[in-house]
């Protein structure tokens, strides 16, 4: 018997113990007083739920809702029940125990639905020749140029071959169900009182339908999505306890973690694809192939806490983590002619310490500083030698920069190469935060933090965050909050290769290789001829821009921004107990810098959102609240393409 399974049978055997205390509670009258609430909620939709809507469960009219809340205090003894129905999926109940503090135990449960975004994969608003075909239906959901576009002739029948898109599952509800099962349990050992036994139990079940988007052809031209069912369970148990020794105060936490994905991974056949030889030009085979899986996992964690009382007002607090996660389901995977060595696992380390001090009355200030080391298996993939080779016997390309690796150059062929895990990295986080009583109600916070984020995958980032605050009850009935902060990002993570250098040369180019097409028989309206007679093959280098636009991409993109400003504010008054009247703005101003021809220099995004509500409360058991909320976003990427643009 692992570790693990040792811990979580002895979390196990605990709960049960500790819960059983709640039989005797039935019979105990005592202090009783309880509250049931009967109402009506009213649900309008417009257009597509997914976006206001996508946390609400409630059908369209009118829906009947209930709550009931009992609690009581008998001889010391403390406890709460309470349950909520919004719908047959909306829906929660609490049960709360205190046995004079020896013994507590807080039990939850939740269930609501999260509505999911069914992308078409068609966008048709940037391509103004776009037309949606007149038979495309959800039996028959597949998108391509129906009328012939340009020299490079686009194919005119609808095809799994020549689709550009396609969505199998297209003007299906997509949804997933979500069930949670929390018990949290605290236990002090009589005559001991200074150690408390903690234990927690939790269970999240997620069931439904998602989206999920692969590869259809030979590039993120061409894609296909389709509708997965989810059917996910994840357990939580932890067992630990803490110490109470005079200054000094130790705690321990072992968590173990399993996750279990009982449905089966969707799949996607590949078949064979004229000149191309093969569908999925990266394996170079046909067949079903599996994608999107989310695999089974196991996670242990050890947690160790300890916080010292110092004189002058000074605590110290220091914790350890440590963290390993294993993919049950990892194995090599042979698909055609390509192996992939896969056994994804990692591991996780992180030292934290913070010393916080109030030497004077009108001060706090606050040092910290936490290392995080992330340690995940790089991939080794072996790539066998190629069945397919666009330039004959010998690969070599015309122009090797160009081409590169795509050109299928014999000195690649057979090589083993090791791909660095993205999540492998270094973290070291410092930070200070100054809170000032400035007056009388009246704080003022000035703070301070750098992190440092070294990826192994030879990217660093480093953020400075700074942030001044004013916390002031200027009045008896007024409260005012207001932040900004300003962070300064050095080299933000960017995706590498993603532009060309000379857009204007490789369009210059593209046009050439089109007019070799031409002269070699296309005519450009391709009325008489067929779609392999008119569409760029391999043989023809300088007109294979399959092969090679791609490689010629060396300017790095991004959409992560170096500069950030945020400004909120937060004020409340009390007209009188039962009126209260509060308002919110907040604004984020997010600067990316990149440079880029024939993208920009530059480009901002905006965040505004403004909100008000008023409660009022004309009676003890009726109360009503008044909201309105205002939010404008802008914002731009260029790291996605549009689907049949390629």
């Amino acid at each position: 018997m692992t570790e693990g399974e040792i811990m979580k049978r002895i979390a196990l055997f605990t709960i049960l113990a500790l819960c059983l205390a709640l039989v005797p509670v039935l019979s105990w009258a005592g202090q009783t007083t309880g509250s049931i609430g009967i109402g009506i909620q009213g649900v309008d939709i417009d257009d597509s739920r997914e976006g206001a809507a996508e946390y609400l469960t409630a059908d369209q009219g009118g829906n009947a809702t209930f709550d009931m809340n009992i609690n009581g205090n008998h001889s010391g003894i403390k406890y709460d029940f309470g349950i909520n129905f919004l719908h047959e999926d909306d829906l929660g109940g609490q049960i709360d125990l205190d046995l004079k503090r020896y013994f507590r135990t807080k039990n939850s449960y939740q269930k609501f639905i999260h509505w999911l975004e069914n992308d078409d994969l068609v966008n048709d608003n940037v391509d103004p020749d776009f037309r949606f075909p007149t038979d495309m239906s959800a039996s028959n959901p597949y998108y391509m140029a129906i009328n012939p576009k340009g020299v490079m002739c686009a194919p005119n029948a609808v095809s799994y071959n020549i689709a550009v898109a396609r969505n199998t599952s297209w003007g299906d509800d997509l949804y997933v169900t979500r069930e949670e099962l929390v018990s949290d349990n605290e236990f002090i050992i009589p005559g001991a009182e200074f150690i408390k036994i903690h234990a927690k139990y939790r269970l999240e079940k997620r069931e439904g339908y998602e989206q999920t988007r692969t590869l259809s052809k030979c590039s993120g031209c061409h894609l296909a999505a389709d509708r997965h069912k989810i059917d996910e369970t994840t357990q939580d148990f932890q067992i630990g306890a803490t110490a109470h020794l005079g200054l000094v105060t130790l705690d321990y936490t072992f968590l173990r973690r399993e996750f279990d994905e009982d449905s089966n991974a969707p799949t996607q056949t590949y078949m064979s694809a004229g000149g191309l030889v093969k569908k999925m030009a990266i394996d170079a085979s046909d067949g079903e192939v599996i994608y999107a899986a989310t695999p089974d996992s196991e996670k242990d964690s050890h947690i160790f806490k300890a916080q010292v009382a110092l004189p002058m007002n000074t605590s110290i607090f220091a914790s350890y983590v440590h963290t390993e996660i294993d993919n049950n389901d990892a194995q090599d995977n042979n698909v055609g002619d390509v192996t992939i060595s896969d056994d994804p696992s990692y591991d996780y380390d992180a030292y934290a310490v913070r010393v916080t001090s109030s030497p004077v009355n009108f001060m706090t200030m606050s040092f910290k500083y936490r290392h995080e080391d992330l340690d995940a298996d790089d991939v080794t993939i072996q790539y066998d030698d190629s069945a397919y080779d666009p330039q004959g016997a010998d690969s070599a390309a015309l122009d090797p920069s160009l081409f590169g690796l795509h050109g299928f150059s014999q000195e690649h062929d057979g090589w083993p190469w090791e791909r660095e895990s993205s999540l492998s990295r270094e973290t070291d986080t410092y930070g200070a935060k100054f809170k000032f009583k400035v007056a009388k109600r009246t704080n003022l916070l000035v703070s301070w933090e750098r992190e440092v984020d070294d990826v192994d995958a030879e990217w660093e980032e480093t953020a400075d965050t700074y942030s001044i605050a004013l916390n002031s009850r200027f009045f008896d009935h007024l409260h005012l909050r207001m932040e900004y902060s300003y962070e300064d990002i050095d080299d933000p993570f960017a995706n590498p290769h993603a532009a060309y250098a000379d857009p204007q040369a490789m369009q210059a180019w593209l046009a050439g290789a089109q007019n070799v097409l031409i002269d070699a028989g296309c005519t450009g309206d391709c009325s008489n001829k067929t779609t392999s007679a008119c569409m760029p093959h391999p043989g023809i280098s300088t007109a294979t821009e399959y092969y090679v636009m791609y490689n010629s991409r060396q300017i790095d993109l991004t959409s992560e921004p170096e500069n950030v400003h945020q400004f909120k504010a937060h004020a409340t008054y009390h007209f009188t107990p039962r009126v209260t009247l509060s308002g919110h703005f907040h604004y984020d101003l997010e600067e990316v810098d990149m440079d880029a021809p024939g993208h920009g220099n530059s480009f901002d995004k905006e965040m505004l959102a403004v909100g008000a509500d008023l409660f009022v409360a004309p009676m003890d058991n009726l109360t009503f609240t008044f909201a309105y909320n205002y939010m404008d976003m802008e914002d731009q990427a260029f790291l996605s393409a549009v689907a049949y643009g390629g």
